[in-house]
């Protein structure tokens, strides 16, 4: 990080730092994240966890958060990014990081559990919540979220809840940077379906920094949808930390179609026996985007199981990084773990690198990995070409098809609907387009 940087950092923190609420993290824990966040400062160039990642443009932001805007600027700026409702689930949204009423269900009409933006508890610092893994410097920007972060959601489910939140960007007189933050807790035995969005972002307020925490109790089961689709010029950074207790099932779908520049930061914790974990991620990226995605998942408990299924397609110019690296502990006998990572390359100087890493302490194990990179096969490409199709339809058709297994795993309706119409948009499969309307 350079020097000017940390200046800056510092300085505009101490020119908020009196008017942040105490409801989402205390002054000291601010001043503690802050402190961490200059010590370890940006990764560089030899920080390996990082080398996809590019940072030129955080160096420039503001990093001060965004001013709350008035009602009728959120309902002009945000309304027009709303997707249409999911059925049966209660929809709640905060633009630059504050709680936007207007645009939300009423916090107790959830029956099944409870939401607080945190900005309304009063002195009430978010630790009073039960314990939630600490970032580490792979997730390094969590710091720097509870360090400027004006409000949080935190979702407590305590029966069976379908939630929706949107964390919208946009911009700001001052072009402060959005720190959208969620905390979930889902209580023994409870059960959640979460669809969890990012949008906007373009414009002058282009960075937003997420920091998201969740934490599922005893045979708690949690199915957990990120859609990523900010706009094309936006910096997104973001931090997941999941931590899973005895016999709990997380599955999660992390989709990647926006910014300019984004990194996801995630790390799972099995730490209860017969914990299960799956995820389901997916880049796409054109232009000269770059996404970058890192998985780490630490099998603890015994007789645990994850499965990680990651698909890439850079076009154009782009990059697209996919880091998935399990650790299976020596407590973790009976450890079920499978990796596998594809990438399609569709232009000359795109780029995919993907890298499934393996480190295990115990004997006691059943271990897959693989990872494939490459252009689209040509005798396919030239079976299709030879029935009529022509070469961008037969292309866009392939990629369709390359990322289908992740679409199968969508299991809403509404949801799946959605997120595929967005990414055929993204790929410009008109064909694709033509079908699923």
């Amino acid at each position: 990080m350079s020097a000017t940087f940390i200046q800056r950092l510092q300085h505009e923190h101490a020119e908020v730092a009196g008017s942040l609420p105490a409801g989402v993290a205390s002054g000291v824990r601010r001043a503690a994240a802050l402190q961490r966040a200059v010590e370890t400062g940006l990764p560089g160039l030899r920080d390996d966890a990082w080398r996809y990642t590019n940072l030129r443009p955080v160096e420039k932001a503001r990093v001060a958060p965004a001013l709350a805007l008035d009602d009728a600027t959120i309902l002009a700026g945000a309304t027009p990014l709303l997707p249409a409702p999911l059925l049966g689930f209660t929809r709640f949204v905060f633009v630059n990081g504050h709680f936007a009423a207007t645009l939300s269900a009423d916090p107790g009409s959830l029956t099944g559990g409870t939401l607080q933006a945190l900005a309304d508890v009063g002195g009430v610092d978010s630790s009073d919540a039960d314990p939630l893994l600490a970032a580490s410097a792979d997730e390094r920007f969590a710091w720097l979220n509870e360090a400027f972060a004006t409000d949080a959601a935190r979702l407590t489910v305590q029966g069976e809840l379908q939630v929706e939140l949107l964390f919208i960007t946009l911009p700001s007189p001052d072009g402060g940077a959005s720190y959208p933050r969620l905390e979930v807790h889902a209580a023994p035995r409870a059960r959640l379906t979460l669809v969890e969005r990012h949008l906007g972002g373009g414009g002058p307020a282009a960075m937003a920094a997420a920091s998201v925490q969740v934490h599922l109790g005893v045979q708690a089961v949690v199915e957990h949808y990120r859609l990523q689709a900010c706009a094309s010029d936006a910096v997104f950074l973001d931090s997941l930390l999941a931590t899973l207790d005895a016999d709990a099932a997380y599955t999660l779908s992390q989709l990647n179609l926006g910014g300019a520049s984004a990194r996801n930061s995630v790390r799972i914790r099995l730490a209860g026996e017969r914990s299960q974990l799956t995820v389901n991620g997916m880049s796409l990226a054109d232009g000269k985007r770059v996404l970058d995605t890192t998985f780490q998942v630490e099998h603890v408990g015994r007789n645990t199981a994850s499965q990680q299924l990651l698909r890439a397609i850079a076009n154009d110019q782009s990059g697209i990084g996919f880091n998935s690296r399990v650790e299976v502990g020596a407590s973790a006998g009976g450890a079920d773990s499978r990796q596998s990572l594809k990438g399609l390359i569709g232009g000359t100087g795109a780029e995919v690198n993907l890298r499934p890493q393996l480190e295990i302490f115990t004997d006691e194990v059943k271990a897959s990995h693989g990872a494939t990179t490459g252009a689209l096969d040509e005798n396919t490409l030239f079976y299709l070409l030879s029935r009529g199709l022509d070469p961008v339809t037969a292309r866009k058709l392939l990629e369709w098809a390359f990322i289908e297994d992740v679409m199968r795993c969508i299991t809403l309706p509404d949801l799946r609907r959605q997120v595929e119409l967005a990414t055929v948009d993204r790929l410009g499969n008109a064909a694709a387009r033509e079908a699923l309307l």
